[in-house]
């Protein structure tokens, strides 16, 4: 479990190392940068929520729509796991070239973890792969 003043960067370059990642360590460490629980109060979204937060941008709209139409469950599942604003899906290769052709940043397989933005709204979206034997996630900020 990552300290609550570890950074999402440090705990790739964590994972690099050997530790373990999963559901629950990534959502550990977007909770030590969001408010604290006391201020906070998790909110349940639905897929029209989703989808209307995306569709103000073609860029983000075209990703949120090709993934879903190639990972429907999964995408389901990431909306009822929605934590602090932040959408984790979880990686597959085919999202190498989604993740261009969307957002123009290019991930490249020798990458271990990758910031960005999108071009048009400045939505941050984040890669992160722990190690080899471990899934790969991909956040995006709603």
């Amino acid at each position: 479990m990552p300290e609550t003043n570890e950074t999402l960067s440090e705990q790739a370059e964590n994972n690099r190392t050997g530790n373990k990642v999963d559901r629950k360590e990534v959502k550990a460490a977007l909770k030590s940068i969001s408010p604290p629980a006391g201020r906070r109060k998790r909110r349940h979204y639905s897929e029209e929520d989703v989808h209307l937060r995306f569709t103000s941008c073609a860029r983000c709209g075209l990703f949120l729509t090709t993934y879903r139409l190639s990972h429907n469950q999964e995408f389901i599942e990431a909306i009822e796991e929605i934590d602090a604003d932040w959408l984790i899906l979880p990686w597959h290769p085919g999202m190498r070239e989604l993740v261009n052709k969307s957002f123009g940043s290019p991930v490249d397989v020798q990458s271990y973890f990758l910031e960005g933005t999108c071009p048009e709204c400045q939505r941050p979206f984040s890669y992160a792969e722990p190690n080899p034997d471990q899934p790969a996630w991909f956040l995006v900020k709603l």
